[in-house]
């Protein structure tokens, strides 16, 4: 494997492509398929002819910094179109029922009666228009905790409102 620069190169950039494979996208993130491939293919030019540094005449140390700068200017390059790329292709591809903004779904809508019912009304977007809504809290002794000292009251219950 490390008999040559290239074929170090060439599988340093398969291990590249395999972990670009779990990249996650941001949300409201704008990529464009022009600056990706830009980054792609000048990363790629760098790194590959960075190898030409090391046959300089430059004192060793310097040569070998330099190359190790350089090398890694274009992997970035390569790392950063890459990532693009692939959030690129999982915005495109992705088929779930969140709308293009990845922020909202469609909402339960009907006002439930029950005698402790608390309701409360609501606006949500779904498909580029505004909806409204109920929030039903079903049961609002369900699950509730009362805390404090003995004699403060926690065993009255009142349900006569």
């Amino acid at each position: 494997m490390f008999s040559s620069f290239s074929k170090t190169k060439i599988v340093t950039i398969i291990f590249l492509t395999i972990s670009l494979v779990g990249v996650k996208g941001k949300k409201g993130e704008d990529i464009r398929i022009k600056p990706a491939w830009i980054s792609v293919l000048t990363g790629l030019i760098i790194y590959f002819l960075s190898v030409f540094i090391l046959e300089t005449s430059v004192e060793e140390q310097f040569r070998s910094a330099l190359y190790m700068v350089i090398t890694s200017i274009g992997f970035l390059l390569i790392l950063s179109g890459g990532s693009q790329f692939y959030r690129l292709i999982t915005a495109r591809f992705s088929n779930d029922i969140f709308n293009k903004d990845n922020e909202s779904f469609p909402q339960f809508e009907q006002l439930l009666e029950n005698e402790y019912l608390i309701a409360l009304p609501a606006e949500y977007r779904y498909k580029g228009k505004t909806r409204q809504s109920w929030i039903n809290i079903i049961n609002p002794f369900r699950g509730v905790l009362v805390s404090g000292s003995p004699g403060s009251g926690k065993t009255f219950l009142s349900f006569d409102m």
